[in-house]
């Protein structure tokens, strides 16, 4: 424990009170609130090291050796997820003749491995000393918290700061706390009403209901398989129950059977002595948390909680060095200690052989309380304000878990609308409330960064590309533009065009009210169109060349005088000629001959363009609109949708096997040896073979979650090699095993995207 008058800091005079000193406990303001209660030079955040990664070793040492790019990219690609040494990586026959191809660089990569390649401050760490920490400890400066608050940051590690006397503090930092936070505001701003997490009532029946139907995605604690087996058995309609479930979640926490029996019969309930019963009441007569464990050992030895606590430290790790005289003190020792305490020696007996059966990892009460009712609170605004939830899920949660998020937000009657530069902010936002619609952020769209956005924001809506170029300021950058156009997000914007460049309606159109019409292409359309643009825009203008007119021979200047206009050149008052330089040719000359005569002049006629207040493509510069190329673009929205996975992680475009996503699994999720159906387009069809030569085929298939690489041997694909190309969607029948499935029978699927 801190010593609250050796740290007190004098300038305060008292223990500030968080939420009226500090305004409310968010994130970083507790390490505000640390380094203000006891002095920023007596604390400081604690540094961690960050070591060399496989994949980024074999990239860093390979630049310095000017391996070609595309060879390592290829190669890391190769490297299992789960290596850990680089002897591992020569099991892989085609990184093994890279390194052999490349002598040096696998000796260089051995070397490296496991080296540290950078410090970052740990997100949780604080140490506080009653004196600056700079007596003992090299210091940096920490990283600024959102309110700008710079601290410092020891560069010793976390076992080493207490090894030289700092008290070490673990700040457990939840990005849901900030989450819950941002809901309670979005709650007031969108339905006026002023939610306090503290106000939530405790029974209210559609987050129990919620809870209790396992609809728990986004729910903290909730989410996973286990936590949601666990609900359907205990069926929690109280934080106490709530907390027991997330208690059962941990790895060694035992007794969920007794506790379920015990708290549908009572008569079921685990009784020893009134002495110990009263401890374990709560839990149905199980043995649950920490709490429980110190209780017992604290009623029954007559100690105190503190001697408790080093009893079970003890006894949850007996052969850590130190720990074998208490373990054998309290077995040899405990049951009569608990005679001497009024406990029965058969009630002792049994106590005894209890809390050494449970004595390994136990959840912390306190933590698990704390937890439940984040648990909760979130429940309860997703039950009752599931528009400000998902948006919560959306601008949260990582890109690769979106399309779940997408996906169970539809369930619930929500709207998903995608990323439109045009209509989206940076974050997701609610588009219209009355209809459930959200509009998914541009923070989705990778290669969209924030600075963009803040550029592309005011100045919404957009009346078509060219404004959009005009008025978007960093948004208008050719990476920005291209990854709008391939996640869709342009396509509610249209190009403005003279209506005499249509020459039917291929393309969809709008017309307006002028000589013009908008054209609505699809992304593909829009590629090529950028394209275009981008290579009219980047074109030089061509030198031109005031050259005398004696300068030239006889024969030339009466080809000149002949036909001026048509070869766009003009002869000023002095007889000077004003050539392009693409024209000398025409005239017997080179650039060498004229090069003291170029000017910056241009000839009459040259890159002549009409002026008009219209946003109107030029008739003279048909490259605006390709047409011969765009109306030749049909939209392909596998091609599509794999590129979205592909580029961004996510897709807009449904899945063609979206409706049969509860019956294809996650590979994960099935254990080794088990059968599995599953399905999926096709991506990739790489050829392998044994180290005895036999042929078989990695056939790696999208599926609506997922990829998952399905091993084909070489008869199975002989037999079905028809059906597997490319963009195919075909069902597979086959066994889990590591890494992937093993094909048994595979079925083409001819399911089409509307």
């Amino acid at each position: 424990m801190v010593n609250n008058k050796l740290f007190l800091n004098p300038d305060r005079g008292h223990l500030p009170d968080i939420d009226s000193d500090y305004g409310p406990t968010r994130g970083s303001e507790v390490f505000e609130h640390l380094n203000k209660l006891y002095g920023k030079e007596n604390c400081c955040n604690i540094v961690t090291f960050s070591n060399l990664q496989t994949k980024a070793i074999i990239k860093d040492v390979c630049r310095a050796f000017e391996v070609p790019l595309v060879e390592v990219n290829a190669i890391t690609k190769l490297v299992p997820k789960d290596a850990k040494e680089f002897k591992e990586l020569l099991e892989v026959d085609e990184i093994k003749q890279f390194f052999q191809r490349h002598q040096g660089i696998y000796q260089h990569c051995e070397k490296l491995c496991g080296s540290p390649r950078h410090h970052s401050q740990h997100p949780a760490g604080i140490c506080v000393l009653p004196f600056p920490v700079t007596d003992i400890l090299p210091v940096e400066n920490a990283v600024p918290t959102l309110h700008n608050f710079v601290g410092l940051m020891s560069q010793y590690g976390k076992e080493n700061v207490e090894a030289v006397g700092a008290v070490k503090l673990d700040v457990l930092r939840l990005i849901n706390i900030e989450s819950l936070y941002n809901q309670v505001d979005l709650v007031k701003k969108e339905y006026g009403i002023d939610l306090k997490l503290a106000d939530i009532p405790l029974d209210d029946k559609n987050a129990w209901d919620l809870i209790d139907s396992c609809d728990t995605m986004g729910i903290f604690q909730m989410e996973g398989a286990i936590g949601k087996d666990i609900i359907k058995q205990i069926n929690p309609r109280n934080i106490e129950e709530l907390s027991a479930v997330n208690a059962f979640v941990r790895p060694g926490t035992s007794g969920l059977e007794n506790y379920c029996e015990a708290k549908k019969d009572p008569s079921k309930i685990t009784k020893y002595h009134p002495k110990l019963d009263k401890w374990l009441a709560p839990t149905y007569g199980s043995i649950v948390y920490q709490e429980e464990i110190l209780g017992l050992i604290s009623e029954m030895m007559g100690v105190s909680f503190g001697r408790a606590d080093i009893y079970r430290r003890a006894l949850e790790k007996p052969n850590k060095k130190g720990n074998k005289e208490l373990v054998d003190d309290f077995v040899q020792n405990g049951v009569q200690r608990g005679i001497e305490n009024g406990i029965p020696k058969e009630a002792g007996e049994r106590i005894q052989k209890a809390i050494i059966d449970n004595a390994g990892y136990l959840f912390n009460k306190s933590h698990s309380i704390a937890y439940s009712y984040i648990s909760y609170w979130t429940a309860y605004i997703k039950a009752n304000f599931p528009l400000v939830f998902y948006i919560s899920l959306f601008n949260t949660e990582p890109v690769s878990k979106l399309q779940d998020c997408i996906q169970e937000a539809k369930k619930h009657g929500i709207k998903i609308e995608p990323p439109d530069m045009s209509k989206s902010k940076f974050e997701s936002t609610i588009e219209d409330k009355e209809n459930m619609v959200i509009r998914m952020g541009l923070n989705c769209v990778k290669g969209v960064g924030e600075k963009a956005v803040d550029e592309i924001v005011p100045n919404q809506p957009y009346t078509d590309f060219h404004d959009y170029f005009e008025r978007a300021g960093k948004g208008a950058g050719k990476g920005v533009v291209e990854a709008g156009i391939k996640i869709g997000a342009f396509e509610s914007i249209p190009l403005i065009v003279d209506k005499k460049l249509l020459k039917d309606n291929v393309l969809k159109t709008e017309e307006n009210d002028d000589d013009t019409v908008k054209v609505y292409m699809n992304r593909e359309q829009q590629l090529i169109w950028y394209q275009s643009y981008l290579d009219n825009k980047s074109k030089k203008s061509v030198p031109n060349y005031a050259i005398p007119k004696n300068f030239l021979s006889g024969e030339v200047q009466m080809k000149i005088s002949d036909d001026v206009e048509q070869e766009n050149i003009i002869i000023e008052k002095d007889d000077t000629i004003i050539v392009p330089e693409n024209k000398l040719m025409d005239f017997e000359l080179t650039v060498e001959q004229v090069q003291q005569y170029k000017t910056r002049k241009k000839p009459k006629g040259m890159f002549k363009v009409e002026k008009s207040t219209k946003k109107v493509v030029p008739e003279e510069n048909a490259f605006s609109i390709v047409y011969n190329n765009i109306v030749k673009c049909h939209e392909n929205r596998i091609k599509e949708y794999l590129d979205d996975i592909d580029a961004f992680e996510l897709s807009f475009i449904p899945h063609p096997l979206e409706k049969y996503n509860r019956v294809i699994p996650i590979l994960d999720k099935v254990d080794d040896g088990k059968q599995v159906r599953t399905a999926g387009i096709i991506v990739d069809i790489v050829k392998r073979q044994t180290k005895t030569g036999k042929p078989f085929y990695n056939v790696m298939i999208q599926t609506p979650r997922e990829k998952q690489k399905i091993t084909v041997w070489n008869n199975l694909y002989m037999n079905y090699k028809d059906i597997l190309d490319v963009n195919s969607i075909v069902k597979v029948i086959g066994t889990k095993g590591f890494g992937g499935i093993t094909a048994k029978e595979l079925q083409a699927a001819r399911t089409q995207m509307k």
